[in-house]
């Protein structure tokens, strides 16, 4: 009976053994494995900022109405507004003019909820300060004259043009 617990004790002994042997060659080929499939970008958050993707921001509400717009039509003033533009610029800035003259320039602002523009012109002996209900369908720009500032009814038609008039 002896024999046999001491037989049973060393084959538990050696069985362990060689098994905790074959986990530990298990183990090194695993990191070995993992070692040869190792990312070097691993652990780090690329994801938008490749190298060879563009990168995309939101657009501002005002991106839509900067550029050149040529005044097409109008209900009232009709020679007044005859070959006359704006340029809209991002910083919040406008020039205008007649032809390819400039004759003012001034601010201008949107009132994203209620569709009101303002411009805010630096002559005022030239033309006065403006509000006009705005809307758009790029690339055409209504300009309608039942803002709380305006109350002519008058409608003017502007259309995107890619440069100011000349001559």
């Amino acid at each position: 009976m002896k024999n046999i617990f001491v037989i049973t004790l060393l084959s538990f002994v050696i069985f362990s053994c060689s098994n905790s042997e074959s986990n530990n060659n298990t183990e090194g080929k695993t990191t070995a494995a993992q070692t040869s499939t190792h990312d070097d970008h691993a652990g780090h958050d690329h994801a938008g900022h490749s190298h060879d993707e563009p990168k995309h921001h939101t657009a501002s509400p005002l991106s839509q109405y900067m550029g050149i717009w040529f005044y097409a039509a109008a209900t009232h003033k009709r020679d007044y507004y005859k070959d006359r533009w704006i340029e809209f610029k991002g910083d919040g800035t406008f020039e205008n003019g007649v032809g390819g003259k400039q004759t003012n320039s001034g601010t201008w602002s949107l009132e994203e909820n209620s569709k009101y523009i303002n411009f805010d012109f630096k002559d005022n002996s030239v033309e006065e300060d403006e509000q006009w209900k705005v809307q758009l369908n790029p690339p055409v720009l209504l300009l309608l004259g039942n803002a709380p500032r305006n109350t002519s009814g008058a409608q003017i038609k502007l259309n995107k043009v890619e440069e100011r008039p000349k001559g």
